[in-house]
């Protein structure tokens, strides 16, 4: 429920991220930022039930339904999937998009890119139009003869994964991929050494964690308490800074 303007629509804030490092980096530690939202997972309904790929063969048929749909709104007879903070990567697309009409604003998380590029690679999971689209929050449409219509007016989605160069390109095969210009990277090397694997947990890591998920989930609420977007203004200065940044990439990158 938050609105900026950007490229001449109304967008909303939803990031895709990719770290990527060489074995043994440390870059699992993305997985202790999942625990963040775990308390609004809770609330939404836990994991849900357990979604299969479609039946050899099925594909999507023609798509009709109205322009004018509500986000989220679905027709036909089908079984409701429970509201869930995060998405399942290893999903068909079909899945895919059922999970997004229950709650635009899920997050792919994933700590391996395999777990991603595996569904991605597969016949039933070739979703990739699902995420360009849904990074710009483009209306997702799909009509299945035994599922009815999904129209997804506004879809949000982000995604947080991780994992090795030699992994990436079964997410992202190059810079002329459509999802490339949708990440934002970070890559780090690492000196390779060992860590000790039986110290104590973290305590303050844990807690910190604790206090910044409870934070998220009153967020949650009152954003989507609200009758109207909150709307997002950029200063006019920042803006300036923002061309003159881009502006200067893009001659250097052209």
């Amino acid at each position: 429920n938050v609105r900026f303007r950007y490229g001449g629509s109304g967008v909303s804030p939803n990031l895709y991220s990719a770290v990527v490092a060489p074995p043994a980096s440390g870059k699992s530690a993305l997985r202790h930022a999942r625990k963040f939202g775990a308390p609004l997972r809770e609330e939404l309904g836990a994991d849900g039930p357990a979604l299969e790929p479609p039946a050899a063969g099925e594909a999507p048929e023609d798509e009709a339904p109205e322009d004018n749909a509500p986000s989220g709104e679905q027709s036909g007879e089908r079984g409701s999937l429970p509201k869930n903070l995060f998405l399942a990567a290893d999903s068909s697309a079909a899945a895919l998009k059922e999970q997004l009409a229950e709650n635009p604003h899920g997050v792919i998380f994933e700590t391996e890119f395999r777990t991603l590029s595996q569904a991605l690679e597969s016949s039933w999971g070739t979703f990739t139009d699902v995420l360009l689209k849904g990074f710009q929050n483009e209306t997702i449409k799909m009509s299945r003869s035994s599922k009815g219509t999904v129209t997804i007016s506004h879809p949000a989605p982000s995604i947080a994964l991780a994992g090795t160069p030699a992994t990436f390109d079964g997410v992202i095969s190059g810079t002329g991929d459509g999802l490339f210009s949708r990440f934002l990277f970070y890559r780090f090397e690492r000196e390779f050494e060992w860590s000790t694997q039986f110290g104590e947990s973290s305590t303050g890591l844990e807690q910190s964690l604790q206090s910044a998920a409870e934070e998220f989930q009153v967020g949650y609420h009152q954003l989507k308490a609200r009758e109207e977007p909150l709307r997002v203004h950029v200063p006019e200065a920042l803006q300036r800074a923002h061309d003159r940044t881009f502006h200067s990439l893009t001659e250097k990158w052209r």
